[in-house]
C-alpha cells in the first residue's frame, strides 16, 4: 500500500466497518470518508481521529510503517522511541477504541485529545 488512501480503505474493510460507521466515529460526513479514500483529499484534516477510529498508529497511516512492527530494523525502532520519548501519544503505544458501543468510543476520543492538548 502505496498511499494514506490505500491504507485507511484497507484497514476499514478489515474492521467490517461502513464509511459512513468510520465517518460517524470521526464526527465527519461520508462524503469525507469517501473522498479521502479515493485519493481526492491527500492530507486529512482529521487523521488522529481516524487512526483513533480505526485502532491503528497514526504513524502507520501516514507511512505504512508501524512502530510496534517487528520488521522495522531494531536502529530505525530506536530512532523512533528516542523522537517520541517524553510525548504523551498514547495512541502510539495501546489500543484505545472500545470495539463496541459509539458512546464509549466517543469518550475515548474526547479524553485522547485532551491528553494530547
Amino acid at each position: 500500500m502505496e498511499s494514506i488512501a490505500e491504507r485507511i480503505k484497507e484497514k476499514r474493510k478489515k474492521l467490517k466497518m461502513s464509511q459512513r460507521e468510520l465517518a460517524e466515529l470521526v464526527g465527519i460526513k461520508q462524503q469525507s470518508i469517501h473522498q479521502i479514500e479515493s485519493g481526492l483529499t491527500k492530507k486529512p484534516r482529521f487523521l488522529f481521529e481516524i487512526a483513533l477510529a480505526l485502532n491503528c498508529e497514526i504513524g502507520w497511516l501516514l507511512t505504512g510503517i508501524s512502530i510496534r512492527s517487528t520488521v522495522v530494523e531494531p536502529k530505525i525502532k530506536d530512532q523512533v522511541h528516542t523522537l517520541t520519548e517524553g510525548i504523551s501519544a498514547p495512541f502510539l503505544h495501546r489500543r484505545l477504541i472500545p470495539t463496541s458501543k459509539h458512546q464509549e468510543t466517543k469518550e475515548c476520543m474526547t479524553q485522547n485529545r485532551a491528553n494530547v492538548q
